[in-house]
């Protein structure tokens, strides 16, 4: 048996999901979001193309595409799909509005899990969709936030 004591310890950068004051930074859930939508900003800018004048559909409606959305919208983007899990169905739906979704409203009849309530959504004014759905949207950006392997040769178009 050795009586060598471990030199391991424990380092501020070695997790992450830490709180501010063990060394966790500030804005980390909305982080991975605003992300996604400033590099789509940028990338729209070297394509031409005005964020004001782009439609998009996000996959799944967790943390991050609650705040690509946001973010998106701001911008001046419109959100016009959004899928989500069903936990109770244990499926996927798509909500649709073509003049846009409105984050507030979706977030006031969406679960812990980020599941939308379907009635409450055709309530607002939503489509109601398969879960690929998202996927089909006459669009100029698709923003695939939830699972992966979700575009692939077969579903994608040139």
């Amino acid at each position: 048996m050795s009586s060598r004591k471990s030199t391991a310890s424990a380092s501020p950068a070695s997790s992450r999901g830490k709180p501010v004051e063990l060394g966790g930074s500030l804005g980390r859930t909305e982080a991975t979001g605003f992300g996604v939508v400033y590099v789509l900003r940028e990338a729209l800018n070297e394509m031409g193309l005005d964020i004001r004048n782009t439609r998009a559909s996000f996959q799944g409606f967790g943390n991050v595409s609650q705040y690509a959305i946001k973010l998106y919208s701001e911008y001046g983007g419109t959100p016009v799909c959004v899928s989500c899990w069903d936990q109770a169905e244990n499926r996927s739906y798509s909500f649709r509005k073509k003049d846009g979704l409105q984050l507030a409203e979706l977030l006031k009849i969406t679960d812990r899990f980020g599941g939308i309530d379907k009635e409450k959504a055709r309530a607002a004014g939503y489509e109601v969709l398969p879960g690929e759905a998202w996927l089909e949207q006459d669009v100029e950006v698709l923003v695939p936030a939830a699972l992966e392997n979700q575009i692939t040769g077969e579903n994608a178009r040139p």
